[in-house]
């Protein structure tokens, strides 16, 4: 269902990637489009290649909100000396105390205990405030720029900023996308300290992505591999959603990884309610199997 019309390539070391433009996806009707959202679908390849197929809206910018967090889980994992993933600190949700943060978790009553891995699974702002607010800002953005391929200029004395909102500069699909699209492939050859653990915090089975497995629990469904959401807040205080998912069709070895980003809704709104409607419409019932 997918035709191929240019094939260009660019390189972003350490890898090399593959991009794939003007895809016709004649099957998704203009009126399953959105002259807001941004959509990136693509598909991963061997040697950190990849095909784009589907956009649109790329070039929007917008703040990654917590799709940042899996990379803040790498920085304190291997770059903070002593750092202890399985120490567990308590969420008290608004009530908790971070110096220039309004409210320190974006849950009202808390998360509760939580160590690295529950962190990552429920999206705990304040876990990762707590163990960031004595990281140096410019040695956070730089690890992270250097290690992942983000923008090397996204640094901001915001706090909330080393967890993906009020950075310096917004980001586009691609540029958030493209790291994600490296961290899958070291978590999947295990490159990554505790790579079995990040993997379980990010495969949904818990937390912020609990609703998209709950959908995807028949044996015709994609299998979701690895899914994060993020969501962001403007100058309005209007809440930008954001989505990222790793998944297979069903019956195929093909490995998918979609961007998705909406104003107007929060991350877990649309893993659980736009993601598996896109996932039909791009694919259609067909591809599905469902």
């Amino acid at each position: 269902m997918i035709n191929i019309n240019l094939i260009y390539r660019i390189h972003i070391p350490p890898l090399l990637f593959l991009l794939v433009g003007m895809t016709n996806f004649s099957h998704l009707s203009s009126q399953g489009r959105s002259s807001e959202r941004t959509v990136l679908l693509v598909q991963l390849l061997d040697a950190g290649n990849f095909q784009v197929l589907y956009k649109e809206n790329q070039e929007q910018r917008f703040y990654p909100g917590s799709l940042l967090k899996p990379f803040a889980a790498w920085y304190l994992l291997t770059q903070v000396k002593g750092f202890s993933p399985e120490q567990k600190i308590i969420c008290r949700g608004w009530g908790g105390k971070i110096p220039g943060v309004k409210k320190a978790c974006w849950i009202k009553n808390g998360h509760g205990p939580m160590n690295l891995w529950d962190a990552l699974a429920h999206s705990c702002n304040f876990y990762f405030y707590t163990h960031l607010q004595s990281v140096s800002t410019p040695d956070y953005f730089q690890s992270i720029s250097r290690e992942w391929g983000f923008p090397s200029d996204l640094q901001s004395d915001f706090p909330d900023a080393k967890i993906g909102d009020r950075m310096k500069h917004k980001i586009t699909a691609l540029q958030i996308l493209t790291p994600y699209l490296k961290y899958y492939q070291h978590l999947q050859s295990h490159h990554l300290r505790d790579s079995q653990q990040l993997i379980m915090s990010l495969q949904g089975k818990n937390g912020t992505i609990a609703g998209l497995q709950k959908k995807w629990n028949k044996p015709s469904s994609p299998k979701l591999l690895l899914a994060k959401t993020g969501t962001s807040q403007d100058v309005r205080g209007a809440m930008n959603g954001t989505v990222i998912v790793f998944f297979r069709l069903q019956n195929s070895e093909k490995v998918y990884a979609l961007l998705l980003h909406q104003p107007g809704n929060t991350g877990t709104t649309l893993i659980t309610e736009q993601v598996p409607e896109l996932v039909k419409s791009l694919f259609g019932k067909k591809d599905t199997n469902e």
